[in-house]
């Protein structure tokens, strides 16, 4: 028999405690790293991911209004949970919102409310209505939405034009 492979009767295989405790202090160094990192890579992917929704609802809203012919309305919604939501001017888009077809609200999607957002996203208006031929006619502007923490360089941008175009856009220089 070759004795290189040869083992020792009685030894133990493993790691001792010093090894161990060399190994998790080096973890701990890495995750002390990463964190913030992480927290910043998660509010700025929780901005981009409902900035890209409130965009995807304003392009359902338009592509509804030119397929029915009729106007439809995207509003701000203090409990779009109710049985029958219904529109909050002095609402805040993060609390979610209603699509409804005037002039008997028929409800045709409802948002709840954001997540991981900061109560100071702003808006130029509460409600966007857009017209049969996919005009906005009410509420064309920018809808910005800022990320818990305030981080503004996180925030996104939803542009809104007249003619109904949707633009998403990091920071507040990029939609104008």
């Amino acid at each position: 028999m070759d004795p290189s492979h040869q083992t020792v009767r009685g030894a133990q295989a493993g790691f001792t405690l010093v090894e161990l405790l060399i190994t998790i202090a080096i973890a701990a160094i890495l995750l002390a790293i990463a964190a913030p990192s992480l927290t910043s890579f998660l509010a700025d992917q929780a901005a981009a991911g409902n900035a890209d929704e409130f965009a995807a609802a304003v392009r359902y809203s338009r592509t509804e209004a030119i397929k029915r012919g009729r106007v439809v309305t995207m509003c701000a919604s203090a409990d779009p949970g109710a049985d029958a939501p219904e529109c909050d001017e002095d609402g805040s888009w993060v609390t979610g919102w209603v699509i409804t077809v005037p002039p008997n609200s028929t409800v045709l999607r409802v948002q709840n409310a954001l997540r991981a957002m900061d109560g100071t996203s702003t808006a130029d208006a509460t409600s966007l209505t857009f017209a049969a031929n996919g005009l906005a006619t009410v509420g064309a502007g920018k809808y910005t939405f800022v990320p818990v923490g305030g981080d503004v360089t996180k925030q996104r941008v939803v542009r809104v034009l007249s003619t109904g175009r949707v633009r998403v856009c990091k920071g507040e220089g990029d939609c104008e």
